[in-house]
């Protein structure tokens, strides 16, 4: 029997504090966190939002609020259900390991990073993979993944990112290690950076594998995708497209139709 109840954990004031073995919300019910005014979850286990097909989660971090997932342990934003997260006016989420959103095939995850002061942290994030993701980062915000990105992982997997309103999406470190950007790993997977929004990579992939399918659009002026090396269509069908001053800025330049 599946459970249909609704939850709700609110954590608001500095004082505030939650430590525990793992953040699930939504296993088969409704979930919902609301972390605020300088209020910190601290989970040290596997986190989950909407983990069962009929499981709905949500999580909004807002002023000063944050969530800290420890190394280790994987957060996933809607593994078979309906996940949600959603961070403003300060709010921060920190996981010294990988994200996805929408983990299996039914599962939808949604992140929105809504502000100059809101961030988003992360070793690495995978956008889609068996099912549907989607990020919005807007108006400022910051979205770190120093290990790598991936927008439509699995076969089935359908992802979108937008990096709009002079946000950021930062996949660079000091190290050589990873860095890697592939939008439509085995799957689908799109990247729409515009009105000043900025992504930078050491390593762009778009289309990698046979079936794949990747997008990539530049649009506007201060718009950038910025990387070392850009490779369009390796295995898949690729789409690069700058329009209205966007800019790509690499080294180095590789297509099914041009190597140099």
């Amino acid at each position: 029997m599946k459970e249909t109840g609704t939850g709700n954990i609110t954590v608001k004031d500095k004082n505030s504090v939650i430590t525990n073995l793992g953040t699930n919300l939504g296993y088969d019910g409704h979930g919902e966190m609301d972390i605020s005014n300088e209020g910190l979850v601290v989970s040290n286990g596997g986190s989950s939002l909407g983990y069962g097909e009929t499981g709905v989660g949500n999580v909004s971090i807002t002023t000063g609020g944050m969530w800290e997932v420890n190394k280790n342990v994987y957060t996933t934003i809607g593994v078979a259900g309906v996940g949600n997260l959603n961070i403003s006016d300060g709010g921060k989420f920190v996981s010294q390991n990988i994200t996805f959103l929408g983990d299996k095939a039914s599962g939808i995850g949604t992140l929105n990073l809504m502000d100059a002061t809101s961030s988003f942290d992360t070793v690495g994030i995978n956008v889609g993979n068996f099912g549907s993701g989607i990020v919005n980062v807007s108006n400022g915000a910051t979205l770190n993944s120093t290990g790598y990105g991936f927008i439509g992982g699995n076969a089935s997997g359908k992802g979108i990112v937008n990096i709009s309103t002079d946000s950021l999406w930062n996949l660079k470190t000091s190290s050589t290690n990873a860095q890697l950007l592939q939008v439509g790993v085995l799957g689908k997977g799109e990247l729409n950076i515009t009105t000043g929004g900025i992504v930078k990579a050491r390593d762009t992939q778009i289309a990698l594998n046979d079936k794949s399918k990747g997008d990539v659009r530049v649009d506007g002026q201060n718009s950038l995708l910025e990387t070392f090396n850009m490779y369009v269509g390796t295995s898949g069908t690729g789409t690069l497209t700058l329009t209205n001053s966007g800019t790509l800025e690499c080294r180095r330049w590789r297509s099914l139709l041009r190597c140099f």
